[in-house]
């Protein structure tokens, strides 16, 4: 079984696209906390700890990724829930291989009023605070390689 769930922010300005057939797809990349913590060791706040993060490169197809372009920007916080899929392609003469994660649904919490969208959601919550808005497209076809504008 191939399933993955991720929380964490928007690490870089997602970039979206659409196919030769009109499919949309979008790109970014999220950082994940790890589990443990590192000790800072520099300067004189010797006894701060900051996380380790990941980052994953992710990929969102159809009305999944209308919705990400709609709702996310760099810094977002988002939850998501794909799989692990493998990039193999040719540079300098070489076969490279990259992972990225296939988005098959996400959810994007708005809390306070960080975000445009936060701010929409503001005039049916007054306290800053909305439901969080999950989206899915579970019957996104496969596209074939040479419809991927980039």
């Amino acid at each position: 079984m191939n399933r993955l769930i991720l929380s964490g922010f928007i690490a870089t300005e997602p970039d979206m696209r659409y196919t030769s057939t009109g499919k949309a797809v979008i790109h970014f990349s999220v950082s994940v906390r790890k589990g443990t913590k590192k000790s800072n060791t520099e300067g004189s706040a010797a006894s701060a700890k900051t996380y380790d993060v990941n980052f994953f490169n992710v990929e969102a197809w159809g009305t999944v990724a209308e919705y990400c372009n709609d709702r996310i920007t760099k810094g977002s916080f988002v939850t998501l829930e794909g799989r692990l899929d493998n990039d193999v392609f040719e540079q300098d003469g070489k076969r490279r291989t990259r992972a990225k994660v296939i988005a098959e649904r996400i959810e994007v919490p708005y809390i306070g009023n960080d975000s445009e969208a936060a701010k929409r959601e503001s005039s049916e919550h007054p306290e800053g605070i909305s439901e969080a808005k999950i989206y899915s497209d579970p019957y996104a076809p496969d596209v074939p390689d040479e419809e991927i504008p980039f």
